[in-house]
């Protein structure tokens, strides 16, 4: 079924002052889809701009589907893939699609995984054949099970060193409790350590079946020609009984409290601020976007840069971000600062957080996030990949399938009342989480001014 998707967007209007952006159409190339019978879903997407095709294999499992106490069971398994299958090992696999110029990866995701291959066209059966034998054949060897057991995990023992890595995890540790969002995607050394290979390939049998899958093919390619081989390769891929997971709800902060980490030798204190957000299906998630840029996710056309930075001189980067996710995620600002100016910034950004909500954003505001959202979009659709990756998104999260053409016309209908009424619906500066990362003993007294202090010490994560 073949399809073409308009895309209104506005030119991009990068002006100080309000301006009404001038709309202007971009069409999608032709869009074909076709379902195998084993249930997976292929998507191909014919653009003859680059003679480069551009493959994704969407699992739509990612880091949440660990498990209890299996932290980093996605990310191993994702890991793996490339290291050896029924046919080739990973010299073998690393010599094929480095001979044709190609790119070959797999990555896990909180929500997905996505494994993905990029050849010139002309060589459009090697990145094929080398992706469906990674993810249809993989061996999980033993020693390169250990190999990468030992990498990750002296990964997670660096980031011991590093304050901001710290913040993330613990924020979303205390944030989520035992929401799966609330474990590192990457694991801990306790439940990497402890991940074995029949949880690997249980996993893999599990998660990575046809119909918990959607392959993407976006390029000079011909759809009448590619599905055919598409089918060859993955028609054969047996179907899997996927389970369901039981999600817990992440609990509600109740009143403000603060988790300090003591990092004796911090040279600065690392604070994350906030409370759960929203998910991708919130009907406010427009106004929300528009409201976040507004607040702290425009960079240095922010608010909090703008005073906390630029005026106060308290930090050299401060933001904030909504997590769009299939669940309820994190709205977040992140502050670095001195030691000597944390408490300073903390209190400067909660004032921030409760002007937001307490009046209308300005005209001028508006008009320069609508204009940043005009410009942005539409570079994210200039390669092949890039017009996948915008595709997976709304097959991953099942969104309505005029989600990218009406995207700019959804962010230019968002009103200052709407920005203020999402302010006050999904920011709340009475009850909030803040991490701190930082020197303990010149802080834990002057921290209890924001509510109830909870200390731990680096050698106790």
């Amino acid at each position: 079924m073949k399809r073409n998707y308009i895309l209104l967007l506005f030119a991009a209007a990068l002006l100080l002052t309000s301006v009404q952006p001038i709309l202007a159409a971009i069409t999608l190339p032709t869009m074909t889809e076709k379902t195998l019978d084993n249930g997976l879903k292929i998507i191909v997407v014919e653009n003859r701009e680059q003679p480069v095709a551009s493959m994704r294999l969407l699992i739509k499992s990612g880091t949440a589907a660990d498990g209890k106490g299996k932290a980093g069971l996605a990310d191993l398994t994702a890991g793996l893939l490339r290291k050896g299958t029924a046919t080739r090992d990973a010299t073998k696999i690393s010599e094929e699609i480095d001979f044709v110029g190609g790119n070959l990866g797999a990555g896990a995701g909180l929500d997905a995984t996505n494994v993905t291959s990029e050849v010139l066209t002309k060589h459009f059966d090697v990145g094929l054949t080398l992706l469906a034998d990674i993810v249809l054949n993989p061996t999980f060897a033993e020693a390169e099970i250990e190999r990468l057991r030992k990498q990750t995990m002296a990964g997670l023992m660096s980031q011991k060193d590093d304050g901001e890595t710290i913040a993330n995890i613990q924020y979303a540790q205390y944030l989520f409790g035992e929401h799966p969002y609330g474990q590192p995607g990457s694991g801990t050394i306790e439940s990497v350590s402890g991940i074995t290979r029949d949880d690997i390939v249980g996993f893999w049998k599990a998660t990575y079946v046809p119909e918990n899958s959607i392959l993407f093919v976006a390029g000079d390619v011909v759809a009448a020609d590619v599905i055919p081989k598409i089918e060859a390769q993955f028609g054969g891929w047996l179907k899997g009984n996927l389970a369901k997971i039981d999600v817990p709800p992440a609990p509600k902060v109740n009143g403000t409290r603060v988790v300090l980490i003591n990092k004796a030798d911090a040279t600065q204190s690392n604070v994350k601020i906030g409370h759960l957000g929203i998910d991708r299906y919130n009907p406010d998630i427009y106004a929300v976007r528009v409201l976040n840029y507004i607040l702290g996710g425009g960079g240095f056309r922010s608010r909090l840069m703008d005073d906390i930075r630029d005026k106060r001189g308290l930090t050299y980067g401060i933001s904030s971000q909504f997590s769009f996710d299939r669940y309820p995620g994190e709205f977040t600002v992140s502050v670095a600062t001195r030691t000597d100016s944390t408490v300073q910034a903390i209190g400067a950004t909660i004032e921030h957080l409760k002007k937001i909500r307490e009046a209308d954003v300005t005209a001028q505001e508006l008009s320069e996030t609508i204009s940043f959202y005009s410009g942005y979009f539409p570079r994210q659709f200039e390669t092949p990949e890039q017009v996948a990756n915008q595709l997976s998104i709304v097959e991953l999260y099942g969104l309505q399938k005029d989600y990218l053409a009406k995207y700019i016309d959804n962010i230019a209908g968002v009103t200052a009342p709407a920005v203020r009424s999402a302010a006050q619906k999904y920011i709340d500066p009475e009850n909030l989480l803040i991490v701190v990362v930082g020197k303990a003993d010149e802080l834990r007294d002057k921290l209890k001014i924001f509510g109830t202090v909870t200390e731990i010490d680096l050698f106790e994560l």
